[in-house]
């Protein structure tokens, strides 16, 4: 901070005000920190669930691609003949 940004109280009063107006400040910011850090956490099981789901998928789609081409084949040769 510079010199020119720092209250100079001229009463003690004032300067107990500040400091107490400060410290009110200070925990709104701590708050808030401790909330997104809490959301972020929440996101973070969010996005392993999704990978999970995905991978899940990923394994459903190759079996059902594998077992589409076999029954295409099996068409192709039955129309052939």
């Amino acid at each position: 901070m510079t010199e020119k940004n720092v209250a100079k109280p001229s009463q003690p009063s004032e300067s107990w005000e500040l400091l107490g107006q400060a410290v009110t400040r200070l925990e709104a910011a701590q708050r808030t920190l401790a909330e997104k850090a809490a959301s972020n956490g929440a996101a973070s099981e969010d996005v392993k669930a999704l990978k999970e789901e995905n991978k899940t998928l990923r394994e459903v789609n190759e079996t059902v691609s594998e077992r589409l081409d076999g029954v295409i084949g099996r068409l192709k040769s039955v129309l052939e003949v």
